[in-house]
């Protein structure tokens, strides 16, 4: 387990333009992060570390809210795999058809544009040329196998969330652990639950609560998937039906996109969330750590409506709120849609750096004026702040929500901070 950390810190409050600062002693709390689960994000196709690093960031809070506890109280991490030979092949195709430009080839296969006709034909050729036996000697595997071999050796407990190719490296990193190994040598501290998955099976032992559809999520309208199992038929079938969830504005023309689909829709994102559940409540009884958060602030309202709490970190580059719920100091826990709240937004020691942030809110739909209160607190000291909003703006108030408090924190060295917090005006 890491030592604990103890800092030290001094918050200067700006109650008032005219009154003087007041100034208040700050120590963190000791906490230990290094608790005994990890849980591993393995990535699919075309996609950048970037990509995959921001992907793990999202599910983050997701999955430490149904848990119970703090996402920075469980080890998040990536087993990554690259493709790059793979999204080279689609990229020839495009070529080859002389229509596509290479911002516009980046921004379909982003989904942020509509893929052409031809698109989903060259695709399912592409995933039909998946060997899905050729990365048992992939220099990638072996990466994520030592991935994985650091976690058990620090006595951690494994969940991967496979996504797509990375649910064939998934399987493949288990067979080499285990292939020699004894469940009781680590097998049953290693789970892994799928998503969209082209391979014939989830390696490893499943929990009960997996025994009915099996620990994966794969839409029956996957092209991908589809497009796998048409030329090898022990794919695992289906299990989802996505046509009956409807399309939304970023639809996923494939239904193969983690964001667009997979996470997006409420009842494939709770699959994939109730199979981390249930690995990690038959892992054994784990070792979680509570405690009190740097910074914590609060949203709650009088009325019905759907308000969002919004916070922009580092000077504004992170923008927090329901869609983007992880940021670099902080994490929102949930997402109250039909009143009264509470959203919370908490940020810890070690993540907060020496920059400003703000507090905002967003009425995004509702029936009239409703009262917000944003409760702000910062070590011991807290202050209150309460805006009456006349009426919904719908998407607006996503773009521009209504600031209502400001935190600059002065970074002083050794891990001594000092903090300004003053309200809107």
């Amino acid at each position: 387990m890491k030592a604990a950390r103890v800092v030290t810190g001094v918050i200067v409050l700006l109650l008032a333009a005219s009154r003087p600062a007041l100034a208040v002693p700050y120590t963190c709390p000791e906490s230990n992060y290094d608790v005994d689960l990890a849980v591993v994000y393995g990535n699919g196709m075309f996609t950048s570390l970037q990509q995959a690093e921001s992907q793990r960031d999202y599910l983050r809070p997701l999955v430490a809210q149904r848990l119970g506890h703090d996402p920075h109280a469980i080890t998040f991490d990536i087993a990554y795999n690259d493709d790059g030979d793979t999204l080279s092949e689609l990229w020839e195709v495009a070529k080859q058809r002389e229509v596509m430009s290479v911002s516009h080839f980046l921004r379909v296969l982003n989904s942020l544009l509509p893929a052409p006709d031809w698109w989903a034909e060259a695709t399912k050729k592409v995933a039909t040329e998946i060997d899905l036996l050729a990365f048992v000697a992939d220099a990638d595997l072996d990466a994520n196998v030592q991935t994985y071999r650091d976690h058990h050796r620090k006595g951690r407990k494994i969940v991967v969330i496979a996504y797509s190719q990375g649910n064939l490296y998934a399987n493949a990193a288990h067979r080499r652990l285990f292939a020699t190994a004894l469940p009781a040598q680590g097998e049953h501290a290693f789970g892994i639950g799928g998503m969209a998955t082209p391979a014939a099976e989830v390696a490893g032992w499943m929990p009960a609560r997996c025994a009915a559809v099996g620990c994966y999520a794969t839409f029956a309208e996957d092209v991908v998937v589809n497009a796998v199992r048409a030329v090898r038929g022990s794919t695992l079938p289906a299990n989802l039906i996505g046509s009956a969830l409807g399309l939304h504005a970023d639809a996923d023309l494939l239904w193969h996109g983690l964001l667009e689909s997979y996470l997006h829709f409420e009842p494939s994102r709770e699959r994939v969330l109730s199979h981390v559940e249930a690995f990690v409540d038959e892992l054994g009884e784990l070792e979680w750590t509570i405690h009190d958060s740097m910074i914590t602030v609060s949203l709650e309202w009088d009325s019905d409506a759907d308000l969002d709490l919004h916070v922009f970190e580092n000077d504004g580059a992170e923008h927090v709120y329901y869609a983007h719920p992880a940021g670099a100091a902080g994490y929102l826990d949930a997402d109250d849609e039909d009143g009264h709240g509470p959203e919370n937004y908490r940020a810890d020691c070690g993540y907060v750096t020496g920059d400003s942030y703000e507090f905002a809110v967003g009425y995004f739909s509702g029936a009239g004026p409703t009262t917000a209160r944003l409760r702000v607190q910062v070590g011991d000291f807290t202050r209150t702040f309460v805006r009456v909003l006349p009426a919904a703006e719908g998407r607006a108030s996503h773009t521009d929500p209504t600031p209502l408090a400001f935190l600059e924190v002065a970074d002083l060295g050794d891990e001594n901070y000092e903090f300004a917090m003053f309200g809107a005006e």
